[in-house]
């Protein structure tokens, strides 16, 4: 028996990652409301990860964190450690704690966008801001943050669950 490739569904999966990574990553498209801007990749990782095999999902969470750290100020590899670490994480997670399905997925999205804010705060702003300034940026611009990128995570679960259906038809 052969099995189909599914060379189009690489490709649109391909082009979603990029298009999130530079086109709304930071110099293209904003997609801020009132100042809180999502972290489009970690919900298409998230998404991705909950559907796909631990090794894609390790290949695509290491090729979004060296693409991000790229174009980054800060850090040398913040976001390669990140984004592999909260990848691996989201599949295990999805795998074997969550459900697969739609509350479970953007419960997963919040609490790894969450958790990537806090690590980011603590590499980078706990030591030198004040309490009350980070508090601030906690509640103000991470916990919207996370809210948002959870919320836009829908769309890649409806999306990548499709995917998943259509590969499983061979």
């Amino acid at each position: 028996m052969t099995k189909s490739r599914h060379w189009g569904l690489k490709i649109v999966t391909f082009l979603i990652f990029f298009l999130s990574l530079t086109l709304f990553g930071g110099s293209g498209i904003s997609l801020a409301i009132l100042g809180v801007s999502p972290l489009l990749v970690l919900s298409v990782l998230t998404a991705f990860a909950s559907y796909s095999r631990i090794s894609v999902t390790v290949f695509a969470s290491l090729l979004c964190g060296i693409v991000t750290d790229s174009v980054s100020a800060k850090g040398y590899c913040f976001n390669t450690i990140a984004f592999l670490i909260f990848g691996v994480l989201a599949n295990l997670l999805a795998e074997h704690v969550f459900n697969r399905n739609l509350r479970a997925t953007v419960t997963l999205c919040f609490l790894l966008t969450f958790a990537y804010y806090l690590a980011y705060w603590l590499c980078y702003s706990a030591f030198t801001l004040r309490f009350d300034d980070s508090m601030r940026y906690l509640l103000q611009w991470c916990l919207p943050s996370a809210i948002y990128t959870a919320v836009l995570c829908i769309p890649f679960y409806f999306l990548f669950i499709k995917f998943k259906q259509i590969r499983e038809l061979d």
